[in-house]
């Protein structure tokens, strides 16, 4: 394993959001949460020291559990093929409480919110992006352009004939109270067949409109 730039803004993040409340003034559920992976290959136990080396080098709790060590963590779990699991920290926050303290934060500093306003191209002047357009014909100005538009971005940046290697990615946000529920943790699969689904649409996609 090692550290990339995706990894490094996670880091950068991270310390960003354990200040991030305070500065907003408003709470939105920002924590660590205990994480549970339990594995039934060999493959992936050798994946799980791996990964033990590679975030304790930057501070981060990560135990390499025996299946009875996995029991002791959540004795409600019944498993009959367990090797062991991986037992690690994650963050966890309210993506919707988040917003809403990001707007209010914005509105009191002056921020001009155009909600449901879609952007369709930037406007140009002497080689240089100096805002945006809209889908209605407005044309916003400011100093600097920040593109955050996720799955959407590369379609953006395609209007300054820019090919920005992101693809769509069907997913789902789900904010929910914590449960009386006899699990301790979040319990998951060590190896998520999530990731190679990713990959394969990606890759079909790269040619592909979304709608198709």
């Amino acid at each position: 394993l090692e550290a990339g730039v995706t990894f490094d803004l996670c880091l950068e993040s991270l310390q960003r959001y354990k200040t991030l409340e305070q500065e907003l003034q408003m709470p939105f559920g920002f924590g660590e949460m205990g994480v549970l992976g339990y594995f039934t290959r060999e493959e992936e136990r050798q994946t799980a020291l791996a990964r033990k080396e590679f975030y304790r080098q930057f501070g981060f709790p990560y135990e390499v559990l025996s299946p009875q060590q996995v029991r002791q963590k959540e004795p409600a779990l019944r498993l009959t093929e367990e090797l062991g699991g991986a037992y690690y920290t994650q963050w966890v926050m309210d993506p919707l409480r988040l917003v809403y303290a990001s707007f209010r934060s914005g509105v009191e500093r002056g921020v001009d919110w155009h909600s449901h306003t879609k952007v369709r191209g930037f406007a140009r002047e002497g080689g240089r992006v100096c805002g945006v357009e809209t889908e209605g014909g407005e044309t916003l100005y400011a100093g600097k352009i920040v593109v955050a538009a996720g799955a959407w971005a590369r379609e953006l940046m395609a209007t300054l004939g820019l090919d920005l290697p992101q693809y769509y990615i069907q997913g789902a946000c789900m904010v929910m109270e914590r449960s009386s529920l006899l699990l301790k943790h979040t319990v998951t699969t060590f190896t998520s067949p999530r990731i190679a689904m990713e990959r394969g649409a990606s890759q079909a996609l790269e040619h592909t409109p979304w709608e198709q």
